[in-house]
């Protein structure tokens, strides 16, 4: 993903449909104010850790697999 991909991503995971903020807001603000591949990185383990991603997709697991080598250096 380019850094254009990434911004847009977590911009999603951060608007929130529901009433008040995502259970999850600060924790990925703190991420994405460290490193934007933090805060996709630390949003898809918060899925897996959360069991939200039932069948995740071929490409979110590739991208997960980038994300994790990329992060175990920050």
């Amino acid at each position: 993903m380019n850094d254009y991909n990434k911004i847009i991503f977590l911009a999603d995971k951060l608007a929130w449909d529901q009433g008040g903020i995502p259970p999850y807001y600060q924790q990925l603000k703190n991420a994405i104010n460290i490193f934007l591949d933090k805060g996709c990185y630390w949003f898809i383990s918060y899925q897996f850790e959360t069991h939200q991603l039932l069948m995740p997709h071929t490409w979110l697991l590739e991208a997960y697999e980038k994300l994790k080598q990329t992060n175990e250096g920050k």
